[in-house]
């Protein structure tokens, strides 16, 4: 069954040049996620990370500046770790 985790935050528009380049060096580091930037909504971003394929020890949860990437992330992110939102999705049954 596939399942993914959601992580959805604003940055802070003065801050985006250095988070796109933050964000090329998760892709490198990572390639179990998959990043976009809100058609409509500027600075809007989500990560969508294919958790079944990543290393047990790598785990998403609730209290994402435990984890280093979530505490890195944070320094762009309008609102802080408050404004950090994770889902866990899983596939439904066709």
């Amino acid at each position: 069954m596939k399942q993914i985790t959601f992580v959805e935050y604003k940055i802070r528009p003065e801050v985006r040049i250095s988070y796109l380049q933050w964000t090329k060096k998760c892709l490198a580091s990572f390639n179990h996620v998959e990043i976009y930037e809100g058609k409509d909504q500027p600075n809007l971003f989500v990560e969508v990370w294919d958790t079944l394929k990543l290393p047990e020890a790598f785990v998403f949860n609730r209290k994402q500046t435990e984890h280093p990437i979530w505490g890195e992330c944070l320094q762009y992110v309008e609102g802080g770790a408050d404004k950090m939102h994770i889902w866990d999705f899983i596939r439904c049954s066709n």
